[in-house]
């Protein structure tokens, strides 16, 4: 897997040093650092999921010793999962907006591609719908003006409750829902780390290649250096 700061070295980092502003890299560094930092940790938090069900193959079954604390254990898994993929995606968003409007100060006729935007934001819908609702704070204890009592409840209910089809590596949070009276949850979020996994991670490799293409047109404008390193325009 390329990393964040592997792909943007190779790319190039570009240096500006602007009155108003003062010296800054496009992308902004300290962002740069630690979207990297984030992002190397989802492939962690799946690595160490996928090991733990290797070890225990059968864990799920019916009457396994072990089962609670392997539940557990991947229910802490997937909510680190969701809220650090979250947090990832909304320094990456900052970021390339920061950058186009960096950018545009060199050569006007940089624009944001609002189409690629609006794909990064469906893709990673279902995870953020999990996160609001359930990883973050949870709706009952941060309830929305569109969040019935069911919804409340259902947000508690997707702490506990897993689902599975009999083999460990098909764990999955969030799967029941609560109805009270006639009320129903809006909204039924649930997630599987095995399940998004590839999928996030296409989903950050798009971000590279958005940060890759906006920089193109202008790229061979910018000074190449920053502090002693410098880096060749490709």
């Amino acid at each position: 897997m390329e990393t964040l700061w592997e792909a943007v070295k190779r790319f190039g980092i570009s240096a500006i040093n602007e009155a108003q502003r003062g010296f800054f890299t496009i992308p902004e560094g300290n962002a740069l650092l630690a979207a990297d930092q984030v992002h190397r940790m989802l492939p962690w938090i799946e690595a160490e999921f996928q090991e733990d069900c290797r070890q225990n193959p059968d864990i799920l079954q019916v009457g396994m010793p072990g089962q609670r604390a392997f539940v557990v254990r991947n229910i802490s898994r997937t909510l680190s999962y969701v809220t650090q993929a979250c947090l990832l995606e909304g320094i990456l968003k900052r970021s390339y907006d920061l950058m186009v409007a960096s950018l545009q100060k060199i050569d006007p006729s940089v624009v944001s591609d609002t189409a690629k935007l609006e794909a990064r934001r469906i893709e990673i819908k279902e995870i953020k719908l999990f996160r609001d609702k359930v990883a973050a704070h949870t709706a009952f204890a941060d309830p929305k003006p569109e969040d019935n009592i069911s919804q409340e409840l259902t947000s508690l209910v997707s702490l506990i409750s897993t689902s599975h089809d009999g083999t460990s590596n098909t764990f999955r949070l969030g799967a029941l829902a609560l109805v009270v009276g006639e009320e129903r949850p809006r909204h039924q979020p649930e997630v599987s780390i095995n399940e998004a996994h590839p999928r996030t991670m296409e989903h950050f490799r798009e971000w590279i290649r958005m940060f890759e293409e906006v920089s193109a047109p202008v790229r061979m404008q910018l000074p190449r250096v920053v502090g002693d390193i410098k880096y060749e325009a490709r």
